[in-house]
């Protein structure tokens, strides 16, 4: 794999990380800072009778910052 003329590139183009971040946080679904009670709520629930049906998920507890399928 050739990597000649592109060593000692700096980037010129597309947003810097302060503006991704700054896009990534609009996009969040909860419009807060996540505190201890978020995932202990989550965990309360899970453990629960009402969440005997759930078996092998992923629960992202991040105030919808992660947008994956999983």
């Amino acid at each position: 794999m050739a990597t000649e003329g592109f060593l000692g590139r700096t980037r010129t183009a597309g947003p810097t990380a302060e503006e991704v971040f700054a896009r990534v946080s609009a996009m969040q679904t909860i419009k807060r800072p996540s505190v201890p009670a978020d995932l202990s709520n989550a965990l309360r629930f899970l453990v629960s009778d009402q969440a005997d049906f759930i078996t092998g998920q992923i629960l992202h507890i991040d105030g919808g910052l992660t947008r994956t399928g999983a």
